[in-house]
C-alpha cells in the first residue's frame, strides 16, 4: 500500500512537471509567433525600401535623359 501511495505521488508530480513544461512551450509558441510577426514586418520594410531605391534610380535616370534631350 505504501508503495502504491508512493506511485501516486510520483505520478502527480510527473503530471505537474507536464502541465508546466505545457505551459512553457505555450509561452515559446508566443513568443516564436511574435518573432515571426516582427520578421514579417522587417520583410515588408526592406520591400518598400528597394522600391523607394529602384524608384529614385529611375527618377535620376529619367532626368539624365532630360538632360540630354535638352542639349539635342
Amino acid at each position: 500500500m505504501g508503495a502504491a501511495t508512493e506511485l501516486m505521488g510520483a505520478a502527480t508530480e510527473l503530471m505537474g512537471a507536464a502541465t508546466e513544461l505545457t505551459g512553457a512551450a505555450t509561452e515559446l509558441m508566443g513568443v516564436a509567433t511574435e518573432l515571426m510577426e516582427a520578421a514579417t514586418e522587417l520583410m515588408g520594410a526592406a520591400t518598400e525600401l528597394m522600391g523607394a531605391y529602384k524608384y529614385q534610380h529611375l527618377v535620376i535616370k529619367f532626368r539624365k535623359i532630360t538632360v540630354i534631350n535638352q542639349k539635342l
